[in-house]
């Protein structure tokens, strides 16, 4: 069994886990339909082969874009604005770690992720050499 260091130094090869493969078929195609149905974005990440994390921070995002002039959208629970949004941000944190995407872990600390921490750089820093 491989270490959690030696998890995050092997991501440059293996890639996320699908949101398929972590929460099954049927349910990783609601959240996605859901995403699809919330997203402004062209090009949405909302694709069973992504991460759970992923998607589900599409959907955060594009909630937080809700304005409250119009009725609530349906699939944008928790409120964006909510102590339990909060809550949420550090679920999706850990989620996105445990399906090897650390690239949407990190971006939970704000847009440039966490300050004057690059991904690369942590990487570099856990993994030496082995990432770009």
């Amino acid at each position: 069994m491989r270490s959690a260091l030696e998890t995050l130094c092997a991501t440059k090869t293996e890639g996320p886990v699908s949101c398929s493969t972590e929460i099954g078929a049927r349910a990783a195609e609601r959240l996605a339909k859901s995403c699809r149905s919330v997203s402004p974005a062209t090009h949405p990440p909302c694709n069973v082969a992504n991460s759970f994390a992923i998607i589900s921070d599409e959907i955060a995002r594009s909630c937080a874009l809700f304005d409250e002039k119009d009725a609530p959208i349906a699939d944008c629970q928790p409120d964006p604005k909510s102590a339990k949004a909060a809550a949420a941000v550090i679920r999706l944190y850990y989620s996105a770690i445990n399906a090897r995407d650390y690239g949407t872990a990190w971006s939970q600390g704000g847009e440039d992720g966490p300050p004057n921490q690059s991904l690369t750089a942590v990487q570099r820093r856990l993994c030496g050499d082995e990432v770009d």
